[in-house]
């Protein structure tokens, strides 16, 4: 069975990050069944159904929620796939990964929600942009942050990225997937 819902302990009638389940029927389905299946959508289409349906707003806030305050970065995580005019998909510009994650993170709502970054496989290009380590400070309930070992540009970028955390935050520097 799912796990129950627990409050948070900060007392903001959130549900807990761990244990966070739809209460309401989605689709006309059963509860449970409409957890799943949005358990199977990617964080940027549950923000999509929230902005386009009223109806799936509540049942989607949370876990959306659950996955921005637990997020582990991935390579197609917040990609839009878009394509020409003749069906074709198109290839994303190089810089599209750093722009996205960076926009993404800095976003200010969720700084705050934010407990668990796993970043150890983002592009190292925007893990040394300032506006990241603006955004960074803001997160003020930040418990751990995942980061690559290598691929920085020079120690004092990395060591700067390192320091705009929150200064309770657990950092672990990580070998990213492929580099071994």
């Amino acid at each position: 069975p799912p796990p129950p819902l627990l409050p948070l302990p900060d007392g903001s009638g959130d549900e807990a990050v761990l244990g966070c389940r739809v209460t309401v029927s989605i689709f006309g389905l059963p509860a449970d069944t409409g957890d799943r299946l949005l358990g199977l959508l990617q964080l940027r289409t549950l923000c999509r159904l929230q902005m386009v349906s009223r109806s799936l707003a509540a049942a989607v806030a949370n876990k959306s929620r659950t996955r921005v305050a637990n997020f582990a970065y991935t390579a197609d995580g917040l990609e839009s796939v878009v394509y020409s005019a003749r069906g074709r998909r198109m290839i994303p510009k190089p810089t599209e990964a750093k722009t996205r994650l960076v926009r993404f993170l800095a976003q200010p709502e969720h700084g705050p929600i934010f407990r668990h970054l796993d970043l150890h496989q983002a592009p190292t290009d925007a893990l040394q942009d300032p506006d990241l380590h603006k955004a960074l400070r803001h997160m003020t309930r930040l418990t751990r942050l995942r980061y690559p070992n290598v691929g920085w540009s020079n120690v004092r970028l990395k060591q700067a990225f390192v320091a705009s955390t929150p200064p309770n935050c657990v950092k672990e520097g990580v070998m990213p997937l492929g580099r071994a």
